[in-house]
């Protein structure tokens, strides 16, 4: 990267959120048309991390996408020469500011007693604060429980500046959570999308500001300034629980739907009618992702690990994880309650990351699926648009449709929108596989084919 008087980014961490924001902040252009910054990324020295640097150093999004705007965009900011992504943190020098986009994860999911990895983002932290001064501004974007900026990642800087003599007023620093969807619109995520900061002085607020008014469509979303780091937290985590709540709640009424015959997404969609009832969640296979399978822990972390606040018990918030986890056991249950000698059946798998149109499989509910075929050394196939192959499947190409010469009993798990423009007569031909939609996947047209050819169907909140 060629040396120019723009100030510099540093983004730690180039993940699903990182390696996206690092492409919208190269991008940012002033009124004529002059870049606003030079960019650095920073990952991993272990293979993924290496992986991805390699590919966008040479223009090249690194996760799986349908965004043909952020795989275009990256092309374009590569050839811009203001882009560069390492895994040395000395190239994080004479940052102006500071993206910190670096996985806090649980130890472990045990509701009851959860734990975090403090110890790795700490060591995170300290590495990072070795290259930067007292002027450069952190903008912390990872997801975090209540007071996290303040009672440990705070303490830890100050106590570096204080050992180097650094003086200073107050810490330039702000909370920022993101605001990243991977899927088809991924970049107008960042750029068209509500923003919230919190920082515990004026100052860093204001400088956190201009620079998301930078690249962020804050015309028509206007940013959010909270009084404080903990504010903002408090956000994200409050704002997942309530979908994670949401999504718990509706699921028990599935079942029911289930066993009396009630299609229940024609019910949610009638509540919805009144705009007051709008975000009712609908039912679906389970839970997966990142956020909402541990966000909703963090509030009782942020109780009993950081405030001491251990009468805090927050048991629907733990409650909602336990039955998101179990969803896709309840369309295993349909399953074999419909399907004579499961055990000797051929599955065909529609769907394998965790949401529509995205190529993310952490934590997808497809995974727990498989892990129960496999243990119980049922025969299966995969398709999912967005893998062609997937390490944890040995000799299983999941680039194409399964077999219904084969597979006897069909399973849609994932929304994609090329599942919902198949045309099932000539798909299936005269195969006749039982099919089960666990995820409202298939539109009326489609259930109306499958139904005329008096094929078996299920379908999980109907």
């Amino acid at each position: 990267m060629v040396a120019s008087k723009r100030n510099k980014v540093s983004v730690i961490g180039l993940g699903f959120v990182g390696s996206a924001m690092c492409v919208a902040i190269a991008s940012a252009k002033d009124k004529n048309n002059k870049l606003f910054f030079d960019v650095v990324g920073i990952d991993q020295k272990n293979l993924k991390g290496k992986q991805v640097i390699k590919s966008l150093n040479n223009g090249i999004f690194p996760i799986p996408t349908k965004d043909k705007k952020i795989v275009s965009l990256t092309q374009k900011v590569h050839k811009q020469n203001n882009f560069h992504c390492s895994s040395d943190y000395k190239d994080i020098r004479g940052s102006k500011i500071v993206i910190i986009d670096i996985n806090l994860d649980l130890k472990n999911f045990n509701i009851n007693n959860p734990d975090i990895d403090f110890f790795s983002y700490k060591n995170s932290i300290k590495k990072i604060i070795e290259y930067i001064n007292t002027e450069t501004l952190i903008i912390i974007q990872t997801t975090v429980p209540p007071g996290t900026t303040k009672k440990i990642i705070k303490p830890i800087i100050e106590k570096y500046f204080y050992k180097k003599n650094m003086k200073f007023k107050f810490l330039n620093i702000a909370f920022s959570f993101e605001r990243v969807m991977p899927g088809k619109d991924y970049l107008n995520s960042i750029i068209n999308n509500w923003r919230v900061v919190g920082a515990d002085n004026p100052k860093s607020a204001n400088q956190a500001l201009n620079f998301f008014r930078k690249f962020i469509n804050a015309k028509k979303y206007p940013i959010t300034i909270l009084e404080s780091t903990q504010a903002a937290e408090f956000t994200k985590i409050l704002e997942n629980s309530y979908r994670a709540a949401n999504i718990a709640f509706i699921e028990e009424w599935s079942r029911l739907a289930e066993n009396i015959g009630i299609d229940i997404y024609k019910v949610i969609e009638t509540i919805k009618l009144r705009k007051t009832h709008i975000n009712i969640a609908k039912p679906g296979f389970g839970v997966g992702g990142y956020c909402l399978t541990k966000d909703p822990l963090f509030g009782k972390i942020s109780a009993k690990k950081i405030y001491r606040l251990n009468d805090l018990k927050f048991p629907i918030s733990s409650k909602s994880i336990l039955i998101n986890r179990n969803s896709p056991n309840e369309t295993i249950k349909l399953l074999k309650k419909n399907v004579t000698n499961l055990e000797k059946e051929t599955i065909g798998i529609f769907g394998l990351s965790y949401k529509a149109d995205v190529g993310d499989v952490r934590f997808s509910p497809t995974l727990f699926l498989t892990e129960y075929l496999i243990k119980n050394k049922i025969k299966f196939f995969v398709h999912d648009p967005f893998f062609n192959t997937y390490e944890k499947f040995i000799n299983k190409n999941t680039s194409n449709f399964p077999d219904p010469r084969i597979c006897s009993v069909l399973i849609f798990c994932v929304p994609h929108k090329e599942y919902k423009e198949i045309n099932f007569k000539k798909y299936l031909k005269f195969n006749k596989p039982v099919i089960l939609d666990a995820f409202n996947v298939l539109n009326e047209k489609q259930i109306m084919q499958i139904k005329k050819n008096k094929i078996k169907f299920l379908s999980i909140g109907r």
